[in-house]
Parts: structure tokens; C-alpha cells; sequence
């Protein structure tokens, strides 16, 4: 498993993930994992273009 750095600043980081998604109507969790991993989930609204 390959364990990322630390970002330099650019936009790219669980903040600007966080922005995104409420942008959107969404919802992100993130957190460690019990195995020593982290987990990143993001659920976002669908509407189907029909409806």
C-alpha cells in the first residue's frame, strides 16, 4: 500500500475535497481506519436527466 505526503498547498487535500462535495449537495467522511489505514468517502446527489 503506497502512503501519501504531506501536500504542498495546492488545493488538493481533504479540505478542498470537503468544499467540493458540499458544493454539490454531497457528504464526506474521512478518517482513520481500524488497521491502521484511512478511508475517504464521498456521497453525492444523483437525479436522473428524465425526471
Amino acid at each position: 500500500m503506497r502512503r501519501g505526503t504531506a501536500g504542498a498547498g495546492i488545493g488538493l487535500g481533504l479540505v478542498s475535497m470537503r468544499e467540493r462535495v458540499d458544493a454539490l449537495g454531497g457528504e464526506l467522511t474521512a478518517g482513520p481506519t481500524g488497521d491502521g489505514g484511512f478511508r475517504v468517502v464521498a456521497t453525492m446527489p444523483w437525479e436522473h436527466a428524465g425526471a
